[in-house]
């Protein structure tokens, strides 16, 4: 017997199918050469856009994000977080209530 044949996943249709039936829960963003500028949000924000426009087109929730930062451990992260409740704000701003949660961590090497 053909791994084919064995593996694999059922179709399903209408009410049944896959992709009425899950949905993305979280979604983890990892930037691995963020700045500690202004600038160091700008790549989350755009991705933001990106996933917020494909949930609407399928008029699904947007999903909960989880963003980590990583670069030097000379960078300044203090300025980082700080600007992190202005950035909070802006999106809740211009993305209403519907758009997920938003979570940040740092990593350094």
């Amino acid at each position: 017997m053909e791994v084919e044949q064995v593996l694999h996943m059922n179709a399903g249709v209408g009410k049944s199918s896959y992709a009425k039936n899950s949905f993305l829960q979280c979604l983890r963003i990892a930037d691995l050469g963020c700045s500690s500028g202004p600038n160091t949000l700008t790549a989350v924000s755009n991705i933001f856009d990106i996933i917020e426009a494909s949930s609407q087109s399928f008029n699904i929730n947007s999903p909960t994000f989880q963003v980590f930062l990583n670069d030097l451990p000379g960078n300044d992260f203090n300025a980082v977080f700080r600007s992190l409740s202005s950035f909070y704000e802006k999106l809740k701003k211009e993305k209403g209530d519907k758009f997920g949660p938003c979570a940040s961590s740092q990593l350094h090497l």
